[in-house]
């Protein structure tokens, strides 16, 4: 059983006695002291143990097969890949009309399995070490908002103060084909209305997504509004509405807050 309690046993200190040992040794019935118990190592059962912990409280989740259970096991991730590999018939076909001279496809049904299998064990292996944001790095095609949106430098001359959420992850897809390709995902806040200022996506279909959201940001939508909706997975887009922490904060109002380099975002 994980123990997300994040305790550690520290030795006993040099010099104490045995009877002070004795007195301060924890009884068999403390080991199972817990605010929480979560039953279920999947990914709300994780997620549960990881958020109560973060707010100081001492969890213990009990999982009798593996962890994170039937979304990436058996459910969300596996449909995710196979439905990728389904779409290749489609795209075959379609290329020649756009130029492309192939040859006979031939698709291998162990080859997919073994892809699906290898992806599934490098899941668990993360969420089994806590690793959430392993394999997060830069981004490729890029769209944002025009008209009342914001990038991180705007926002910061004509508000007092900006949150920056940043988020850099492999996708899904990127996972099993060994790409290195990656996406990144940005959205600065107006700290006093929680107002959202901008959404800069660098990922495929960006131009999608941001059609969409761009109508969000125009009617007013916050931040609370955005991590307040159930996220749809496994998807890019779902990201963003798991930002929970700014990545950094702009504040003019501080003058003793050091100013961040506008790398940083």
């Amino acid at each position: 059983m994980p123990d997300l309690s994040d305790t550690d046993t520290f030795p006993e200190p040099s010099g104490a006695s045995r009877r002070t040992a004795e007195v301060s040794a924890p009884s068999p019935q403390s080991e199972y002291d817990f605010d929480l118990l979560v039953i279920g190592g999947g990914s709300g059962g994780i997620r549960a143990a990881r958020v109560a912990s973060g707010y100081g409280a001492r969890v213990m989740l009990a999982e009798e097969y593996r962890l994170r259970g039937t979304c990436v096991i058996r459910g969300c991730v596996p449909k995710k890949l196979f439905v990728y590999a389904s779409r290749f018939s489609d795209t075959f076909d379609e290329a020649a009309e756009f130029g492309w001279r192939l040859s006979v496809p031939h698709f291998d049904w162990p080859s997919l399995v073994a892809a699906k299998d290898r992806e599934i064990t490098r899941l668990e292996a993360l969420y089994g070490i806590g690793q959430e944001n392993a394999g997060r790095r830069g981004g490729k095609v890029s769209r944002r908002t025009r008209g009342r949106a914001y990038g991180a430098l705007e926002a910061r001359a004509q508000y007092p103060a900006v949150d920056v959420y940043k988020v850099r992850f492999r996708p899904l897809k990127a996972a099993v084909t060994g790409d290195c390709e990656t996406a990144l995902l940005k959205v600065i806040v107006d700290c006093t209305t929680d107002r959202i200022l901008g959404i800069h996506i660098f990922a495929e279909e960006a131009s999608e997504m941001i059609q969409v959201l761009a109508i969000a940001i125009g009617s007013g939508a916050t931040m609370k509004d955005f991590v307040s909706v159930m996220a749809v997975h496994p998807t890019v887009g779902e990201e963003i509405v798991a930002m929970q922490t700014p990545t950094v904060r702009y504040d003019r109002r501080d003058a003793s807050s050091p100013l961040v380099p506008s790398a940083a975002v």
